[in-house]
């Protein structure tokens, strides 16, 4: 049955809620990925699984909500980095193919399904900053480290960050600003330890963890 204006017009919205509530969440803490993806990825996918029930005539619109899965799982392949022969980033690529499985289910009709998968992925997300603020298993942030001579950003980089690559690197045209960001993987703890040692350290303006 194809839905009437209404129905779309609601549809499209408890989409662009639900994806909007979890995208905040994300940019809050920080996350690589911020809400605008989430919130895109989900209406979209909403729109594009109603326009395939309009037009499917009657036949199977299975063919192009695959295309939807298929094409987001792209956008989520993007989302992963890759550092030092290791890859970072899967729980946010999920997270993009999953809020597309959110809107193809709405777009479709599935209210109770989708809401019931919304709440799976509450649930996940919850549980892995459990693990994350208990220090179980290991996970991945970057830093970034603000210095105001490249002197300090040398002696820094000895110092504590012999084992470190770093995933960039800038400076202002005046040169008197250089911005070093790295990639930390490994326990909670030893993420806090070195973060307090380069708090104390001369010539970091700022320190981020992201």
């Amino acid at each position: 049955m194809e839905p009437n204006l209404v129905d779309v017009l609601l549809r499209i919205t408890l989409a662009f809620v639900l994806s909007l509530s979890f995208g905040l969440e994300r940019q809050i803490t920080k996350k690589p990925v911020g809400f605008g993806v989430f919130t895109l990825v989900a209406t979209g996918s909403c729109l594009l699984s109603i326009i395939a029930l309009v037009f499917s005539g009657g036949s199977s619109p299975l063919p192009l909500l695959g295309g939807i899965i298929t094409g987001i799982g792209f956008l989520g392949a993007g989302a992963i980095i890759r550092y030092q022969e290791k890859a970072f980033g899967f729980t946010s690529a999920a997270c993009i193919w999953s809020f597309a499985a959110l809107g193809v289910s709405i777009g479709v009709g599935f209210f109770e399904a989708a809401l019931l998968f919304y709440l799976f992925v509450i649930v996940v997300i919850l549980l892995d900053r459990f693990l994350e603020r208990k220090s179980l298993g290991n996970y991945s942030k970057t830093v970034t480290l603000v210095f105001d001579s490249i002197d300090g950003l040398k002696a820094v980089k000895e110092r504590f960050l012999i084992d470190y690559r770093e995933v960039s690197i800038d400076y202002n045209m005046d040169g008197k600003e250089f911005t070093f960001t790295f990639m930390f993987t490994g326990h909670r703890r030893r993420l806090d330890e070195l973060v307090n040692k380069l708090a104390g350290m001369e010539g970091i303006k700022n320190l981020r963890v992201g």
